[in-house]
């Protein structure tokens, strides 16, 4: 399997990572609001994408996979719930300043429902790994992604260390062979 990063490298906004093997997944699908016009990720077709929570630099171009093709999208109900309603709020405040996105309502819907609902470590199958989402405490519903095959592959997405008076510390898997890590605010 490759790593191939499409968004988010060296920059804030426009998650996009895409675990190259038979069938591709790509994990997030995020737009970099600023400086304005929004950014989205430059992808080719992919099997499936898995969503880690509601932030539209995580979630904001998920309409743009189904304009290339059907695309299975796999999140849990709350990222569902308040990705649709952020998105939804960008279109519309896209048309007020004159940018627009690069897609329709019509592609929204269809993203819906080609959304497959999966809970925190619901083990679910895509190519030749099997896929679950970890509770990563940052939002509500927010999700680590762990992929396991022939390496066991996490990517912490936007990650809280501790408890905080809302929300559960992040949950880590042990042993991995690779780690994908938000670092935001690190530095190289």
């Amino acid at each position: 399997m490759k790593i191939k990063i499409l968004g988010s490298g060296q920059e804030v906004g426009r998650s996009s990572i895409v675990l190259e093997d038979k069938k591709d997944v790509m994990l997030d699908c995020g737009v970099k609001i600023e400086p304005a016009p929004p950014k989205y990720p430059h992808h080719e077709k992919v099997h499936a994408a898995i969503m880690t929570h509601a932030h539209l630099d995580h979630i904001g171009a998920a309409p743009t996979l189904e304009k290339k093709s059907k695309t299975h999208i796999f999140m849990n109900d709350i990222t569902l719930e308040l990705g649709v309603m952020l998105i939804k709020d960008s279109m519309k405040i896209g048309r007020i300043e004159g940018y627009g996105t690069p897609f329709s309502e019509k592609d929204l819907k269809k993203t819906i429902k080609m959304t497959n609902l999966v809970s925190y470590h619901e083990r679910f199958k895509i190519g030749d790994y099997k896929f679950s989402l970890w509770n990563s405490g940052h939002i509500p519903g927010s999700s680590g992604v762990l992929a396991e095959g022939d390496k066991k592959i996490f990517y912490t997405s936007d990650v809280q260390t501790t408890d905080s008076h809302l929300l559960k510390r992040c949950q880590l898997p042990q042993n991995v062979d690779t780690l994908i890590m938000e670092s935001t605010y690190g530095q190289y």
